[in-house]
């Protein structure tokens, strides 16, 4: 690999640190360009760029200069593969818990309990 190669592999990977930071910095409340530059250590026009990425890649990024920008909604988490043995635990463990006296986890347990029991 001769240097070229070199410089841009780690600035690709450079890029993905800081696209991978962007995404977690983004929520709810909008947080202007000139402050999320500041903190990712980057020019405005880059952080422009990173916010078009995240866009691309599916993130829900509301917002334009001047304004701010903040995440409409949170990013959905990737699909679990379960061994059997996984997933039996898995089911074990929600329907202890929806058992339980916590009304609030029992809800949450039992949503969960359907999504594995479709697995």
């Amino acid at each position: 690999m001769d240097n070229e190669e070199g410089a841009n592999s780690v600035s690709r990977i450079g890029r993905v640190h800081r696209l991978l930071a962007l995404s977690m910095m983004l929520g709810e409340d909008p947080l202007r360009a000139a402050d999320l530059a500041a903190m990712l250590g980057v020019a405005r026009r880059t952080l422009y760029r990173d916010i078009d990425a995240l866009r691309a890649a599916g993130l829900a990024v509301q917002g334009a200069p001047g304004i701010g920008y903040r995440l409409a909604d949170p990013p959905q988490t990737a699909a679990l593969i379960l061994t059997r043995e996984e997933k039996r635990a898995l089911i074990a463990g929600l329907k202890l818990v929806k058992a339980g006296e916590d009304r609030v986890l029992a809800g949450a347990a039992g949503a969960l309990l359907k999504k594995a029991l479709s697995l």
